[in-house]
């Protein structure tokens, strides 16, 4: 049973579930405290990993917050809200598909079935898909291949994951 219960906790950390890796493993540590052998010793050393790794995800959090004028989007949120220039410095987590690259590092991108946003890079793209957080600059305008002028939101990619298929 002992060996179920420290599989079980240790098996959180797969998933990065932290909170429970550190209650269960208090739990753990507690009722097991009289047989302090090496697997004991693990748990403590499993839970004092999960409470660092919780602070370090808590302190990325705030940071990024710091960088976005402690607000991050939804896209949905992005989409509805329809005023780049009021989010102008909020953040935005989204997916979008390459539309056409203006140069090795920005392009338009298909933001949803309808809308186009100009989006920045710190490096060469060079995926399909981009997913991640980007900062909201406020507009970009350009003139199409036709001639028309447009105005798409910009947005400079803070966070990027970027997907080839």
């Amino acid at each position: 049973k002992r060996d179920n219960e420290f599989l079980a906790v240790k098996k959180l950390s797969v998933n990065e579930n932290y909170e429970s890796i550190i209650s269960r493993g208090e739990e753990y540590i507690e009722k097991y405290r009289n047989i302090k052998d090496s697997q004991w010793e693990k748990m403590i050393n499993l839970v004092n990993k999960a409470e660092q790794r919780k602070k370090q995800i808590e302190e990325e959090k705030r940071e990024r917050l710091a960088r976005c004028d402690n607000k991050i989007l939804t896209q949905r949120e992005f989409l509805m809200g329809k005023n780049p220039y009021a989010d102008k410095g909020k953040c935005v987590e989204f997916m979008a598909a390459t539309f056409q690259m203006t140069s090795a590092n920005a392009g338009l991108f298909n933001i949803s079935n309808d809308e186009l946003a100009y989006i920045e890079f710190n490096k060469t793209f060079r995926g399909f898909y981009v997913k991640g957080i980007a900062k909201i600059k406020g507009i970009y305008s350009y003139i199409s291949r036709i001639g028309t002028p447009n105005q798409v939101p910009h947005l400079e990619m803070l966070e990027i994951e970027e997907i080839r298929e």
